[in-house]
């Protein structure tokens, strides 16, 4: 009699194509319940001397994060701030804010930035969000000091 001899992974595999061929209902996550993140919903207005700062995109991160809320000013330095793409808010706590008018987006080409980097990639802006509530919070820029000239030089070499 002739034994069959079979490697740990292929018992693994066999075992798989089982449950696919028999049919294997595996349980789907349940959507984000945003109720219990307490968000806060953060509009307001960005001006850089005085004038509102349009086509401006406004971050607000914990310190040392990627990961935050994201919002666009319009032509008139209006934002609201998005926990996603489909919920606004800002989850609560100590944020860094950063302002950028140099567009990052894959799809698009890259604008100049017009915002000092003490706004941006060196950022000295930060608020303190409250937990499950609204705030107005407007930002007022100022054009003086140093434009990150990475950024100038990559939209000139455009």
């Amino acid at each position: 009699m002739t034994r069959l001899k079979t490697m740990p992974g292929t018992m693994f595999l066999m075992g798989l194509l089982a449950l696919v061929a028999v049919g294997c209902d595996f349980p789907r996550q349940p959507g984000l319940d945003y109720d219990s993140l307490g968000l806060t919903e953060v509009t307001g207005v960005v001006t850089m001397d005085g004038e509102p700062l349009s086509g401006a995109t406004v971050s607000m991160l914990p310190a040392g994060s990627f990961s935050g809320s994201y919002g666009k000013t319009d032509a008139s330095g209006n934002y609201r701030m998005m926990y996603t793409s489909e919920k606004s808010g800002v989850m609560p706590g100590e944020k860094v804010v950063r302002v950028s008018t140099a567009d990052l987006g894959p799809e698009s080409p890259r604008g100049a930035e017009r915002v000092p980097a003490k706004y941006n990639s060196k950022s000295t802006l930060t608020v303190t969000i409250p937990e499950g509530s609204s705030l107005v919070w407007n930002i007022e820029l100022d054009s003086k000091g140093k434009i990150d000239a990475q950024e100038v030089e990559q939209d000139e070499n455009r």
